[in-house]
């Protein structure tokens, strides 16, 4: 039982999962590498196997308090509370199962790619019971402060098992992985205390900064025991709100009625003449003309008539008529020419109008969104000129970041977004919440 209390699994300082002394001895009874883990996939049983091959128990509770499940086989055997393993045991199962080059220096990379295969929940709850039952234990102690999920404090100290106990466990091998060192004192690679260095009775401590949304596992291996710690990747979210309006030129129809009253006391008089341009000076082209509509005219009857519409510009036209006279006997005039009309001439001017703001707010997060403008715009509206804003706040654990994007600036990072000629918004983001 000695060898069980120096194995200490902690997990997160701040994990969520609080759980009673009896519903931990279920869970930790269950463990993590079980039956049904070791038997769902042949590449867990085997990456098992090579971790197993760089362990060393003594006794039974070390294996369980390292994840194996009650009734499991560990060196042929199988695992139960209070039972020890002898020399023999653990020499004739690794000279069978295990390979030349097995080390128990491996023991923290092999380790971190088991527990990497658990489901995270599982883990995590497992964990949780491992903290609370080795809480009030004396041996080797492990904490990770990982408040805000990207900047973490690791700790680590040795409690003596009573004032006899003046061995200090050394650092056989040790993993970080999901997060690098901030400062290191001597490791290399992937270490996260160096190789041969003893565990102090005072805090020795890092400070460590997440590798993007990765999980960090540690896992320190020493000659007096060991102790992993898993912290998930934090739960990554995103608040999006969106504004959208915009700005269009609204046809507006103008009509204008102009007045023809011509005559000539020239009894004789035969010509085609023009009129001044009848013009509406403020609509951008004329549409239609109504007319001309006679109201008189004379000598015959419908001889003197409009003959021809011109268009002279877009915002005028002319009219052509023939004015004739009756005749003229000796000195007796028949009777003069005259032609009184009116027309109609109708056009369009466009007016700027603004269009409704839209404003939506994302009510899931997702990694991209569409957003239809959602009002009706006529179609003989033109010059539609669509402005957006959007918002998007992305929160990563306890960090929290704001990004503000625009018509004028439609990509900051990895954030994209674009407005199509319907007023059709898309956003989208880089991560997958």
């Amino acid at each position: 039982m000695k060898k069980a209390i120096l194995f200490l699994l902690l997990a997160l300082a701040s994990c969520s999962n609080v759980f009673a002394q009896s519903e931990c001895d279920v869970v930790l009874k269950g463990g993590i590498f079980n039956t049904t883990f070791l038997s769902s996939d042949a590449n867990q049983k085997q990456t098992f196997n090579e971790w197993l091959c760089t362990t060393d128990f003594n006794s039974h509770n070390e294996a369980i308090n390292a994840g194996v499940s009650v009734g499991v086989p560990i060196y042929g055997v199988p695992v139960r509370f209070g039972g020890t393993f002898s020399r023999e045991e653990k020499d004739t199962w690794k000279h069978t199962n295990c390979s030349d080059r097995a080390s128990s220096s491996e023991y923290s990379l092999k380790y971190s790619l088991l527990i990497r295969k658990v489901e995270p929940k599982v883990l995590e709850t497992w964990l949780s019971c491992i903290k609370l039952i080795n809480s009030f234990n004396p041996g080797l102690k492990c904490s990770l402060d990982d408040n805000d999920k990207i900047n973490s404090f690791f700790s680590v100290k040795w409690n003596r098992l009573d004032d006899l106990d003046i061995e200090l466990p050394v650092v056989k091998d040790s993993l970080i992985d999901g997060a690098i060192i901030s400062l290191k004192n001597g490791q290399s690679g992937n270490e996260l205390i160096q190789k041969g260095e003893k565990i102090q009775t005072t805090d020795y401590n890092l400070n460590l900064q997440r590798n993007g949304t990765s999980p960090i596992v540690l896992i320190l291996n020493t000659t007096r025991g060991s102790c992993s710690i898993y912290s998930p990747a934090p739960e990554l979210s995103y608040d999006v709100s969106a504004t959208v309006w915009g700005s269009a030129e609204k046809p507006t129809p103008v009509s204008n009625d102009f007045h023809l009253d011509d005559g000539s006391p020239n009894c004789g008089i035969d010509e085609i003449r023009t009129t001044a341009p009848f013009c509406l000076p403020d609509v951008e082209r004329i549409t239609s003309v109504e007319g001309p509509r006679v109201s008189s005219s004379n000598c015959p009857k419908d001889q003197s008539q409009p003959i021809a519409i011109h268009y002279p510009s877009a915002q005028c036209i002319t009219v052509d008529y023939h004015l004739k006279g009756c005749g003229q006997f000796l000195f007796d005039c028949r009777g003069r020419g005259w032609l009184i009309f009116d027309i109609r001439v109708n056009g369009v001017k466009y007016e700027k109008l603004a269009l409704s703001q839209y404003s939506w707010t994302s009510q899931q997060s997702q990694n991209s969104y569409v957003i239809d403008y959602p009002y009706p715009v006529p179609g003989d509206y033109r010059n539609v000129k669509w402005s957006y804003k959007v918002k998007v706040i992305k929160k990563f654990g306890k960090m929290q970041e704001t990004y503000e994007l625009s018509e004028n600036n439609p990509a900051v990072g990895s954030i994209r977004t674009a407005l199509s000629n319907n007023g059709r918004l898309s956003i989208n983001l880089p991560e997958k919440p």
